[in-house]
């Protein structure tokens, strides 16, 4: 699993009233609805059960096997990119 966002960023981000964004992507085909769960709250995405709608939403993508990487390395570098418009 690969995050970019150490933890506490969102909060230490908020209090200097900036705002972090966390892309997130998950690489394993054993991955479980636990591990899921967990990269879903670090992006602050609105699948998560501790999603916060006062923070920036991020994203999560899972890629199942190596073949999967690349698509889930455009899809974020395509949200990104929006954010640069």
């Amino acid at each position: 699993m690969l995050s970019i966002a150490p933890p506490g960023a969102r909060d230490d981000a908020n209090t200097r009233g900036l705002d972090l964004t966390t892309f997130a992507i998950g690489l394993s085909n054993t991955l479980g609805a636990a591990e899921d769960e967990i990269m879903n709250r670090v992006a602050n995405t609105t699948v998560s059960t501790a999603y916060q709608s006062t923070r920036p939403m991020g994203m999560y993508v899972r890629a199942d096997n190596v073949g999967q990487l690349q698509s889930a390395f455009a899809k974020l570098a395509s949200d990104i990119l929006r954010f640069a418009k």
